[in-house]
């Protein structure tokens, strides 16, 4: 049973979880309830997240591994609580269509920070991020190229986060930046720097590409996020398909239990359901909340379907995890 391996916690910020009976049964989720509101969307208050974590704590049973489910992409910056509750040095594994190692918006609890956030305050000693495509070059969510003013390249430059691409071969950042990192290669210019990236759907595939990269960083275990908007629209119903990205769930299944059969599991969270905020009290969240124009309809938030489709890809991601644990071979007993 899934609820023998994992505590797993479903943080129930925007309804988007607790509607998936599916999973909520298979895995005996404690729920922490939370109003439907903004007040966790985009970002978090320092106050108001260690409140949440205090709670999603209390949830966390010690003799299992955390498992924590929180709805929407939105919210991808709490996938904090659950490194803030292992604690342990950890190589962080992350699955997303987005970099999530911004510099602005200069918030803590951001989503779109967490990741640097996590390097920062010593939750991580190295970063992995597989599938990023999202947000590496022009588009109309991001209207300018990245550069050390938007993103925290200094991170990159010192090797401790790689980025690796699914498709993605080739975009420009703004200034001259020299740096040297497994997941890309640098070619300064004038005042534009052209980045090669190294996408795993043209090289080896992913499970190569995680095999070589588990084997070149030092012994110790893992954590685990996922945003599923790293899939592809048609096998996974998140707040903005249009953003999606083009890994599959086999893919994303197959890594995931090739890492939890390499490595120690520390704890996994796992985000990238559809939902849509009903009420903002921040106008600065109903402004972000205009930039970001959710894709669906009010009636395809309530589909059971939709919460059914997502239910059971939360469930293979659990379940992977589960079958790669049971393969790992037993580790000597330290003397």
């Amino acid at each position: 049973m899934l609820s023998d391996s994992f505590a797993t916690v479903v943080v129930d910020v925007d309804g988007a979880v607790t509607s998936q009976i599916e999973l909520i049964a298979a895995t005996h989720a404690q729920v922490v309830h939370l109003p439907h509101t903004d007040r966790h969307r985009y970002w978090s208050e320092p106050a108001e997240f260690n409140e949440l974590l205090a709670d999603v704590s209390a949830a966390v049973h010690a003799d299992r591994i955390p498992a924590i489910f929180y709805g929407s992409g939105d919210y991808h910056h709490l996938a904090l609580l659950g490194l803030n509750i292992v604690r342990r040095p950890a190589i962080l594994i992350v699955f997303d269509n987005h970099t999530d190692w911004w510099s602005l918006p200069r918030k803590q609890y951001y989503m779109g920070s967490w990741v640097a956030q996590a390097v920062d305050d010593d939750l991580t000693n190295h970063v992995l991020m597989f599938g990023v495509d999202g947000d590496l070059g022009m588009t109309p969510s991001m209207p300018f190229p990245m550069g050390e003013f938007s993103h925290r390249l200094d991170l990159v430059a010192s090797g401790k986060i790689e980025t690796y691409s699914r498709t993605v071969e080739e975009t420009s950042i703004l200034g001259r930046f020299e740096a040297s990192n497994p997941a890309m290669s640098f070619v300064p210019g004038i005042a534009t720097t052209t980045v090669k990236w190294k996408p795993f759907c043209n090289e080896s595939g992913l499970l190569q590409l995680i095999e070589d990269r588990l084997a070149a960083l030092p012994a110790g275990p893992v954590y685990i996020s996922v945003d599923k908007d790293v899939l592809t629209a048609v096998e996974n119903f998140s707040a903005y398909g249009s953003k999606s990205g083009q890994m599959t769930v086999a893919e994303l299944t197959a890594a995931i239990e090739l890492i939890c059969e390499r490595r120690e599991l520390l704890g996994i969270d796992v985000c990238g359901d559809g939902s849509k905020t009903r009420k903002f009290a921040s106008l600065a969240k109903e402004a972000m909340s205009a930039i970001g124009t959710a894709d669906y309809t009010d009636e395809d938030y309530a589909s059971s379907g939709n919460a059914d489709l997502n239910a059971k890809v939360n469930l293979a991601i659990l379940n992977a995890a589960k079958n790669g644990i049971q393969r790992r071979p037993a580790q000597p007993i330290e003397k």
